[in-house]
């Protein structure tokens, strides 16, 4: 399968998007509710931040754990290697979650460049994300093309809105401790409206197209693949 490959060279705004990208983008998400985005100026950021989360990733368990998620108070902090689990089993991922509340989210001490990395990739993201709004509104030719960011202004202003990143890590597994049906993140669905993915090079990442009414019911967002490659 190939997926639509938007190219977003000098692209700081919806304005700045041809018609002939936004028709791509109303092709990908009016069929598998996927495609790919490459020049779009948050390269360094996320190299930065991969960067960070590498040498964070890297320390013993005990380190990390000091900014554990907590299950009871808020949904921020690190969560282990079969912390989560979306088959029978616990997933072979651990991950640093980031909400958008201050006042709940938990940072590592003394790591000042792992924040303001992680930070400034979360605002370069948000910026991106609302022009992907903007362009739907103009491919569903609708009377106002600001639609959906209006009924996101929430998110906008980033107030209490549920927007949050995962920065995940897939550590190597030795043969032989892997456990019958376990993966690295089994199959599911994401509520919202739009998930953004960065994808390195070894890949992995695999995409469903269901058209069943249960999926179809469930999966509300559409998926956009942001290349750093």
């Amino acid at each position: 399968m190939e997926f639509e490959v938007l190219d977003f060279s000098g692209v700081k705004s919806c304005a700045d998007v041809s018609s002939a990208v936004v028709e791509q983008l109303h092709e990908a998400f009016s069929t598998i509710g996927f495609l790919i985005i490459t020049n779009h100026g948050i390269e360094e950021k996320a190299r930065t931040a991969f960067k960070e989360c590498r040498k964070f990733f890297d320390q013993p368990l005990a380190e990390k754990l000091k900014v554990k998620r907590s299950e009871f108070t808020n949904t921020s902090g690190y969560v282990q290697v079969e912390g989560e689990k979306m088959t029978s089993v616990g997933d072979l991922k651990e991950f640093f979650h980031v909400s958008n509340e201050d006042s709940t989210q938990v940072w590592p001490e003394n790591n000042a460049s792992f924040r303001a990395a992680i930070q400034e990739l979360y605002s370069a993201m948000y910026q991106l994300a609302f022009v992907i709004l903007e362009c739907m509104g103009r491919a569903l030719k609708l009377e106002d093309p600001l639609f959906f960011v209006k009924r996101h202004q929430f998110a906008r202003n980033m107030q209490k809105s549920n927007v949050s990143m995962r920065i995940h890590n897939y550590p190597v597994v030795q043969p032989g401790t892997i456990k019958p049906g376990q993966l690295r993140c089994g199959e599911h669905v994401d509520l919202g409206s739009i998930t953004m993915l960065f994808a390195d090079r070894p890949g992995g990442l695999q995409v469903c197209v269901c058209v069943c009414a249960f999926c179809m019911h469930l999966s509300m967002c559409v998926c956009v693949c942001v290349c750093v490659c």
